[in-house]
């Protein structure tokens, strides 16, 4: 496999340098996009999730009402913050998958390697996204109608893209601790099936899209996986 040379490079010590390094950004730029959401559907009932995911004109036209001006040039400046933020997470999230994937076997290695470009990918259409955000922001009145769609096209893109290596990342930790300790084939299911239900449930409080998004990726790579595992072990 071509990808196969990251198993080697970077060196483990420089990828885990790396990672403790950009974790610092990371850390701090999520906790400012958290604590702006939070405050934004507290005050107007919107986030930015609505605004990335709001389609049509009419639901642009429906939020920027309710943020007001000041919240409307607030939300834009947060945007520019977010070109920032895109490197931190891209970076982080694909060497925390490749440090997964180094330490698993077989096609779960195999894969992980392919998904540490899911971050990546994440992260390039981010910032298509946030180029169409900025053009309805700076032009309330007379924005491309189109720039909703390709918004929120480009915001779903990089969401599941962002799911995509999350689960993976959580479904390679389970795997790592069955392969250091023996477990029940029925606690092996119920830390899988138990762990992806409670991530599922959790994101549902904030948003049904993301709670559905989230069940359809994590069962379809977790029984792909159990698939190809029990035809190696035939």
């Amino acid at each position: 496999m071509f990808l196969s040379k990251y198993l080697e490079t970077p060196r483990e010590k420089t990828l885990i340098t790396a990672l403790i390094f950009i974790f610092v950004p990371f850390a701090i730029l999520t906790f400012v996009f958290c604590i702006n959401e939070l405050r934004l559907i507290s005050a107007t009932d919107f986030g930015v999730l609505d605004f990335e995911l709001a389609w049509t004109p009419e639901r642009i036209n429906q939020i920027f009402l309710a943020w007001g001006p000041a919240e409307i040039q607030h939300q834009t400046f947060i945007t520019y913050i977010d070109y920032a933020f895109i490197p931190c997470y891209s970076l982080f999230g694909a060497g925390l998958v490749l440090f997964i994937a180094r330490k698993s076997e077989k096609n779960l290695q195999n894969l992980g390697l392919i998904l540490c470009f899911s971050f990546l990918l994440a992260g390039i259409f981010d910032a298509i996204e946030n180029i169409n955000l900025l053009l309805m922001s700076a032009n309330e009145a007379s924005y491309w109608p189109g720039c909703p769609f390709f918004a929120s096209a480009c915001a779903t893109f990089k969401i599941s893209f962002l799911l995509i290596g999350l689960c993976y990342f959580y479904i390679g930790i389970c795997y790592l601790i069955f392969k250091k300790k023996e477990f029940a084939p029925i606690f092996r299911a119920l830390i899988l099936i138990g762990g992806g239900m409670i991530i599922i449930i959790f994101l549902a409080v904030w948003s049904f899209f993301l709670s559905i998004l989230t069940a359809v990726i994590y069962f379809f790579m977790l029984l792909g996986i159990i698939y190809r595992e029990q035809k190696e072990n035939k």
